[in-house]
């Protein structure tokens, strides 16, 4: 009896760089190449600057535009017309095991559909874009989603 070996599969990797200069107190400017700079700071509640974009907020946004461009790749796969995609995120940070941490994030999407539009494949192609977010999967943090999807005529 033969046994069929099956190929080993392999994956790409990728590498994402960007830089931080310093400008003062808790402040800096990040960089990355072919992009503008966005100055960050430590948030009020940590004696950072008000107005300015934070870690934290960093953090929320980019678990929040990765379930997005994920989900809009999905269902652009399956071919599922989406009118719009508006969200907003919540992160909860608390202190565990001595220091603090984010322990839960809500992602709130509002998602638009035609009336043809099947609800049930939209909410299936969010849970497998929540589920194969790159952000999403890097964190401890519980992710949550509570998603509103409206029919449009």
């Amino acid at each position: 009896m033969s046994q069929t070996i099956s190929p080993k599969l392999t994956y790409k990797t990728f590498t994402f760089e960007t830089g931080l200069d310093w400008d003062a107190g808790r402040s800096g400017s990040l960089s990355a190449e072919g992009k503008k700079a966005l100055r960050v700071t430590a948030p009020p509640v940590f004696r950072g600057e008000a107005g300015q974009w934070t870690p934290e907020d960093l953090l929320l946004a980019a678990v929040d535009a990765c379930t997005m461009t994920t989900f809009m790749a999905l269902a652009e796969r399956a071919g599922t017309n989406i009118l719009s995609y508006r969200s907003s995120a919540e992160g909860l940070a608390e202190f565990v095991n001595g220091n603090y941490r984010f322990t839960r994030i809500t992602l709130r999407p509002t998602i638009e559909i035609s009336l043809s539009t099947d609800e049930n494949k939209v909410r299936e192609i969010l849970d497998k874009a929540h589920h194969n977010c790159l952000i999403g999967n890097s964190l401890s943090a519980d992710i949550d989603i509570q998603a509103t999807v409206h029919k449009t005529a």
